[in-house]
């Protein structure tokens, strides 16, 4: 025997005895590789994220399933403790109550339609009288020659506004000087800064 094979050693196992260990020894573990790598992630995100934001979660989920809850407890209770009768009288007052509702919404709409249709006529009405006093000028409707006029008389109130005031002195021109000396405004240069840049 040469020093390499001391070293060796050979075990044979059974095939039947290894599969069983692995079973056993899986579910003392828990989840699969799956489950498990679902979980950290899981884990991993969570702890990630701000402890209060997750602490404000917890109680709006909280509070959302027991409101479900409630909501569908009081519904059974109520409708498990009416007889058919009761039942049948809710839905008649509920039809009623629609019935009456339906009939409101179309009264209101009669009358909007009813105060629509006098609108209509009064503007009519209005376009015949134009048209009797202006006459047809032109093919113009009652409101441009309504706008035109209060046009011309906005425009002589601006005149007189402006005919009111006084000059200061007839050849008075700010750009152009007192008159008297030979300087006249000139506008500065327009030129970039001097200088290295």
């Amino acid at each position: 025997m040469t020093e390499s094979d001391e070293w060796a050693t050979v075990e044979t196992v059974v095939e039947d005895d290894m599969d069983s260990t692995f079973e056993r020894a899986s579910s003392r573990r828990g989840p699969s590789g799956i489950e498990q790598s679902i979980f950290e992630q899981t884990l991993s995100v969570l702890t990630s994220i701000n402890p209060w934001l997750l602490l404000f979660i917890a109680l709006g989920v909280y509070y959302l399933v027991q409101k479900f809850r409630s909501s569908q407890v009081t519904n059974s209770a109520e409708y498990s403790n009416l007889s058919a009768d009761e039942i049948l009288a809710r839905q008649e007052a509920v039809e009623l109550a629609r019935r009456q509702m339906q009939e409101e919404y179309d009264k209101k709409a009669r009358e909007h339609a009813i105060k629509q249709k006098e609108k209509e006529e009064l503007l009519r009405q209005e376009k015949l009288k134009n048209l009797e006093k202006y006459g047809t000028k032109l093919g113009r409707s009652s409101k441009t020659l309504a706008t035109e006029s209060s046009n011309d008389q906005l425009q002589q109130g601006v005149l007189k506004k402006k005919s009111d005031k006084p000059k200061l002195k007839p050849e008075y021109n700010p750009l152009m000087g007192d008159g008297s000396s030979g300087v006249c405004y000139r506008p500065t240069r327009r030129g970039g800064g001097a200088g290295g840049g």
